[in-house]
């Protein structure tokens, strides 16, 4: 069914994202800011060393969302399963929590990396 050149090029692409995944997850460590977006379009935006408490407006309601010791989590969501709520803290660049019925997206950047600047 597969020849050996599939196979190869199949190992190769395999290969390739694992390398990226392990570039972009251990080598990229300090986050330094936060945005939220509400329906794709971005409402704020602030330091990850900041620490505080603040609501969003989304869709159905108002989202608390808490900065502390580097780090980021949303602490209420007026949706039914909070899945969001229950996701926890995140700390490292490409890191996003997402409430899909009120339509917060919450994501860490850094400044300092050169992948932001190229994927941005």
């Amino acid at each position: 069914m597969f020849t050996l050149g599939d196979k190869i090029l199949i190992s190769f692409f395999i290969l390739l994202a694992f390398i990226g995944f392990i570039f972009i997850r251990f080598f990229n460590k300090n986050a330094d800011i936060v945005i939220v977006q509400v329906s794709g379009k971005e409402v704020f935006r602030t330091a990850l060393s900041k620490n505080s408490r603040f609501f969003i407006d989304g869709f159905i309601g108002k989202t608390e969302i808490e900065i502390k010791d580097h780090r980021v989590r949303i602490l209420d969501s007026p949706c039914d399963k909070k899945l969001c709520v229950h996701h926890g803290w995140i700390e490292k660049p490409y890191e996003t929590i997402i409430c899909m019925p009120n339509r917060v997206t919450v994501s860490l950047y850094s400044h300092k990396n050169p992948i932001d600047a190229i994927t941005r």
